[in-house]
């Protein structure tokens, strides 16, 4: 199975720099190969699910930097969708 979104070996990788980086999801997310702004949620919600079943341990760090990680990525989705709509790319 390749590294690809939602494999076993992304889980893996994301378990492992979340420990490495004790739940600071911004450096987490920058380690990650595949680790985009727009994989914030997807990322941090595989964090939570994990927590809750215990098989990782939840850091300090995990709750605010994932509060804030996905309020950056939710930004950015608003803005995107706004030049989108105002059609300020100029694709030609």
């Amino acid at each position: 199975m390749s590294r690809g979104t939602g494999s076993s070996e992304e889980q893996s990788d994301l378990c492992a720099a979340y420990v490495r980086h004790e739940g600071e999801m911004a450096v987490v997310l920058a380690e990650l190969k595949c680790g985009q702004l727009v994989d914030a949620e997807r990322h941090c919600s595989t964090v939570e699910s994990l927590i809750v079943a215990g098989q990782l341990r939840r850091y300090k760090r995990f709750t605010r930097s994932a509060k804030q990680l996905r309020r950056q990525a939710n930004y950015a989705l608003h803005v995107y969708t706004f030049m989108l709509t105002f059609h300020v790319f100029n694709f030609q």
